[in-house]
């Protein structure tokens, strides 16, 4: 029971110093997700903004490319 306390407590408290360091959905793209459709450029942007707000944990990496 006590590694499961000191485990779930690791991963709040990681989780809300990532948190700080990422921008909020809506701080990117200017409106709430679901307010309306997000074009594929606004979403490249916004995990282009997470993998540099915090390089460590996310990295992106292109895996192909097509023509539609």
């Amino acid at each position: 029971m006590k590694h499961l306390f000191l485990s779930i407590f690791t991963l709040l408290i990681v989780g809300a110093s990532f948190a700080q360091s990422v921008p909020a959905p809506k701080e990117y793209l200017g409106y709430e997700p679901g307010e309306r459709f997000a074009q594929h450029h606004e979403i490249v942007g916004y995990m282009q903004a997470l993998a540099a707000a915090d390089p460590s944990r996310m990295k992106l990496e292109r895996y192909g490319t097509t023509n539609e």
